[in-house]
């Protein structure tokens, strides 16, 4: 798994200047603005996976927002550039949901998606794990050869002295 920058949370105070700018970075991708640097660093990491495993073929995925709105608000331009700059398919609504309960958090993955294929799922945060896991678990369960992780922010805490 590869990551972008480390996010300290709001809740946090008395971080550095650069992790106040890592913050606002990661702010900012969450509202939708994806700067080039994002876009290129997300592009790099995603060749150098399909190039260092090219025995099958390789699709592109997102952990799903809250919502489908802020989904398409936060990777729409993200998984365009993808779309643009590898040879992957990608799939803003890899992952739907199992009801219409807007509040459900049970999603499914198309199997004719991802059967042997290798998924490169994107996430906006990483603080537990346990998203990436539930994802990434279901994505192996339905045929994906393989599953690896980019995400924009790691959760990390200061350290104190």
């Amino acid at each position: 798994m590869d990551y972008y920058l480390n996010y300290i949370p709001q809740k946090i105070e008395g971080i550095t200047k650069e992790q106040q700018e890592a913050r606002q970075k990661m702010l900012l991708f969450l509202d939708g603005d994806c700067p080039q640097e994002i876009k290129d660093f997300i592009v790099e990491k995603a060749h150098h996976v399909v190039e260092g495993n090219s025995a099958f073929p390789w699709v592109i995925g997102f952990i799903p927002a809250p919502d489908e709105t802020s989904t398409i608000i936060r990777y729409g331009d993200l998984a365009l550039d993808l779309g643009n700059r590898t040879d992957c398919e990608v799939f803003l609504d890899l992952f739907s949901k199992l009801d219409t309960d807007k509040n459900s958090d049970k999603y499914y993955v198309e199997k004719k998606r991802v059967e042997g294929k290798g998924v490169i799922l994107i996430d906006a945060i990483y603080t537990t794990g346990n998203r990436y896991r539930q994802f990434s678990s279901m994505l192996k369960k339905t045929g994906a050869k393989s599953v690896h992780g980019l995400i924009i922010g790691k959760t990390s805490l200061p350290c104190v002295q």
